[in-house]
């Protein structure tokens, strides 16, 4: 009895810690999108290359104060086990054309400020999940399914709904969110698919250090070649005059300190969080605060059409979500039939002794799953003292992503009726239990991971 109420007191401690990034997170994320769209306006900072060269900078300074302050952070560059090899090929090929279109993706975006509002921009990057899709279709690293197409269509035919019924709608402000909404879908499949079937795996922390200063480098070669090539240029593209980084100094460093903020709270709430927890918070209450926010405080209108067209766009990104996360809501699409499902990154979904002794643990891992009905099972379970985590996730600001293993796969089921049951795999699966166990936190890190913060909130 003592043991299940110190249990409850600590799972009430969880959800009031997690609950608090979440409310952290949404907060710092709204502050920054709204700080981002005060200041592209004409009488005050208009100038979206300079903001983005801010924002990289601040990183790259942060981040470096950060990696002598605590090392342990960036363990694809201190830790031995972990540590990734940095050459010239990764840079090259990889890290170079990720930056590139990260630098796109982030001057098109504020650029798109200064015409549109932040709710119809908001809405428009809904339907990110769709072009990730198709360009993950065109490269093989997604199989089609059709429930998952469905979902996708709903959420495209829901943003034409908002778009359609934008108040003030710029086709200026739309073609720039278009550019820019494609140049990010471009950088999130490089990001999945370039670096892990490569085997190169980055925590996030030093994902950032590595592509902070690469972007920075490209956004300050467009300051200096647009003024070289092209004179009359919008203001927007142009270095600041000396007398605007003096009069807004101020706020300069307020944004710059609040989007390395963006990036801490990001990872600190995707690594205390799971998949669902994060999709509901991280995503849709966090887009339903800054639609909301930006309406009281900005004094954006929205119409009716264009709240039943974010309504639909919710429920179908919450419906993919959980396809994603979830395989089996979708008839096992993407998993083999007949075979276990796969264990996670991020060491989610496992199975853990309520007292943690290593024989009961591993007989508990033994048991024949087909030989038991669903009743014998969940009661051989309980006599062996057997129960389930539901969550530890990923600590980096990306989405864990593997080459054997199912996308953001969260929980592992057993699987009745298998052709095969051989001891070896169960014996597989048992070490691979105990090696997360004894570190779930290292086991967090493992893969690579993409990123699934916006452009327009740092990086």
């Amino acid at each position: 009895m003592v043991m299940c109420s110190g249990q409850l007191r600590g799972k009430l401690r969880g959800v009031a810690f997690v609950g608090s990034l979440a409310i952290m997170y949404m907060a710092i994320s709204t502050g920054l999108i709204t700080f981002n769209k005060y200041l592209m306006h004409a009488e005050r900072f208009p100038y979206a290359i300079a903001l983005g060269v801010l924002h990289m900078a601040s990183s790259s300074c942060f981040n470096g104060l950060l990696l002598w302050l605590r090392p342990s952070l960036y363990p694809s560059l201190t830790d031995k086990q972990q540590k990734v090899d940095l050459d010239w090929g990764l840079c090259r090929q990889f890290l170079l054309p990720i930056a590139f279109c990260f630098a796109v993706q982030l001057v098109l975006s504020n650029m798109a400020f200064i015409h549109s509002s932040v709710a119809m921009l908001q809405m428009m990057k809904q339907s990110n999940v769709v072009l990730v899709y198709l360009l993950s279709l065109a490269l093989g690293s997604e199989t089609w399914s059709w429930q998952r197409a469905g979902a996708l269509g709903v959420i495209c035919a829901a943003t034409a709904l908002t778009i359609h019924g934008e108040m003030h709608f710029s086709a200026i402000g739309f073609s720039l969110q278009g550019v820019s909404m494609f140049c990010e879908s471009i950088k999130l499949t490089l990001q999945s698919h370039s670096l892990s079937s490569d085997g190169r795996k980055l925590d996030a922390f030093t994902y950032v250090m590595l592509v902070a200063p690469m972007v920075l480098i490209i956004l300050l070669g467009a300051l200096v070649g647009f003024a070289v090539a092209w004179p009359e240029r919008p203001e927007a593209l142009r270095l600041p005059p000396w007398y605007a980084l003096v009069e807004n100094r101020g706020v300069l460093l307020a944004n710059g300190s609040l989007a390395f903020a963006m990036q801490i709270a990001h990872a600190a709430f995707m690594k205390n969080s799971s998949a669902i927890t994060f999709i509901l918070t991280g995503v849709v209450m966090k887009d339903i605060v800054v639609i909301a926010v930006c309406a009281v405080v900005l004094g954006e209108e929205l119409s009716g059409q264009q709240l039943v067209g974010f309504s639909i766009q919710l429920l179908g990104v919450c419906a993919w979500s959980l396809m994603k996360v979830v395989p089996g809501l979708v008839g096992g699409a993407g998993q083999a039939s007949g075979s276990l499902p796969p264990l996670p990154r991020g060491a989610t979904g496992l199975i853990a002794a309520c007292e943690p002794e290593t024989d009961t643990l591993i007989a508990g891992l033994r048991l024949k799953v087909e030989d038991l009905s669903a009743g014998e099972r969940s009661s051989s379970f309980c006599k062996e003292g057997m129960r389930r985590i539901p969550t530890v996730s990923s600590e980096s600001t990306m989405t864990p992503l593997g080459d054997s293993f199912d996308e953001e796969a969260n929980v592992i089921t057993p699987v009745r009726n298998r052709e095969s049951n051989s001891e070896e795999e169960f014996s597989s699966y048992a070490a691979s239990f105990m090696e997360a166990l004894s570190g779930s936190d290292d086991a967090a890190n493992d893969g690579f991971f993409q990123m699934s913060n916006s452009g327009d909130e740092g990086l």
